[in-house]
């Protein structure tokens, strides 16, 4: 699916009071360029792309954030799937097998979580999907100690005690489902799953970090059945400016994770089980 540059431009130009020369002169692009854009004649390049839509982001135009409020406004379940360089099939067993939870295809609730897993490739861009998974086998995890061990195996750190009989549970819960429902567990929230692995965190502490740092849910479609209940909407790009922004909140995050993991530590001394004593 090709980015709707066209459209977007159409937008911008009867929002603003400049003329397309104007427009054209403030992006850095011949005005026949624009007009050739606008009228279909000519598929924009990489390069014309990203001059674009800086200039939409610098003139503070949030589109991605607008694009999704209105998609969620008009449709029942809106999701988001982040690509590092374009999607050319949608299928539930592309992905590594140590993704959070297994195979399958994987999408977010919100564009800027999703974003926020592919914006360091300046090939990725965002993919919004109208879905409907009414009649399927679905498990829902909630922010519990459950989805902790089932992150915490699937990425494996705990492959020592996967034959536990409380690890067997929580897999074949989920083992012939459609679709997994969980929050989301990005780098700095497995950094935390990882302090619990390594016997530095208990389950009080690490249960309470975790459930302070969410990020929303994560839909993981495990069959083709899923796949089949999703219509793509639109691509959505990412420009740098952006992308910096992205970056910037990132960065913030993890200085907040690591603040309340440390919080964690001195108001649940003594409280939950290291590990070792949870797998007895």
């Amino acid at each position: 699916m090709k980015y709707k540059v066209s459209d977007d431009l159409k937008l911008i130009i009867d929002d603003v009071e400049l003329s397309v020369a104007e427009i054209a002169t403030d992006i850095g692009v011949s005005k026949t360029t624009i007009f050739s854009i606008l009228e279909n004649r000519q598929e924009p390049d990489d390069e014309t792309i990203e001059k674009i839509y800086s200039y939409f982001y610098k003139m503070g135009y949030m589109l991605n954030h607008a694009k999704e409020e209105l998609y969620k406004e008009n449709n029942k379940m809106i999701l988001f799937h982040g690509s590092r360089f374009g999607l050319e099939k949608i299928t539930y067993n592309g992905s590594r097998s140590n993704c959070d939870l297994g195979n399958g295809f994987y999408l977010g609730e919100t564009f800027k979580q999703t974003a926020s897993f592919v914006y360091e490739f300046n090939t990725s861009s965002v993919y919004v999907f109208k879905a409907d998974f009414a009649d399927l086998k679905v498990k829902e995890f909630e922010c519990d100690l459950s989805w902790m061990l089932a992150i915490c195996y699937f990425r494996g750190t705990i492959n020592k005690y996967s034959s536990h009989p409380m690890i067997k549970k929580i897999i074949d819960e989920i083992s012939n489902v459609d679709v997994i429902i969980a929050p989301i567990a990005d780098n700095r929230m497995f950094y935390i799953m990882q302090l619990f692995a390594d016997g530095e965190l208990t389950t009080k502490q690490a249960m309470y970090s975790l459930s302070a740092s969410s990020l929303g849910k994560q839909y993981v479609l495990k069959t083709e059945s899923a796949i089949d209940r999703l219509k793509m909407l639109e691509r959505l790009y990412i420009c740098q400016e952006e992308r910096a922004k992205l970056q910037l909140d990132l960065i913030n995050r993890g200085e907040e994770i690591d603040t309340k993991i440390k919080m964690a530590k001195r108001m649940f001394k003594g409280e939950g089980q290291f590990i070792d004593e949870l797998f007895v």
